[in-house]
């Protein structure tokens, strides 16, 4: 009989082996599957009380969860361009070490929804998905296959503007995010 990768017990094993490629040697937090890197499926960063991205953004990034009513994500959607879109970011120890034995929370976990929406104006900050415990920034892989070191002070339009991949917004470069 043919099940589901998420129902009960079909998976629970292989869920919760730890693959060390997914595990930052920066984290503390131990916990079954862990996965220190998600992918970026969009931004609702607000600043001064105003989004930067409408409702849109929380689904607009390059990995996002398919639900049956939305699409996969395919090259020819992301106009912002494949070098201005970011693809998965560090996303270090997201559970807390209390709550890291817990299986019931699949935050942070490989094999299962390990996408997220950036909803916080800086990294590193509390609350931020975007994070690792490298001073002054994280780590970003963008749609074209390049990494870059993102600067935890960038301005957060910017963060928002990499975060979603078809909002039009102008980038310069990723010299700037660092």
């Amino acid at each position: 009989m043919r099940k589901f990768w998420n129902a009960p017990g079909a998976n629970a094993a292989a869920a919760n082996a730890n693959v060390a490629v997914y595990v930052c040697p920066s984290g503390i937090v131990s916990a079954p599957g862990k996965a220190d890197y998600g992918g970026v499926s969009g931004a609702w960063i607000i600043a001064d009380g105003v989004p930067f991205r409408p409702e849109v953004g929380l689904s607009n990034g390059m990995l996002i969860s398919l639900d049956g009513k939305t699409d996969p994500v395919r090259a020819g959607t992301v106009t912002d361009g494949m070098s201005a879109t970011l693809l998965v970011a560090e996303a270090v120890d997201r559970r807390e070490a209390a709550d890291a034995a817990d299986q019931s929370g699949d935050l942070g976990r490989w094999a299962v929804m390990n996408c997220f929406v950036q909803a916080v104006p800086f990294i590193n900050a509390r609350g931020s998905e975007i994070r690792s415990h490298h001073p002054h920034g994280a780590h970003g892989g963008f749609g074209d296959g390049h990494v870059a070191f993102l600067n935890d002070s960038m301005d957060p339009g910017v963060l928002s503007a990499i975060c979603t991949r078809n909002g039009g917004e102008a980038v310069a470069s990723t010299a700037s995010l660092q």
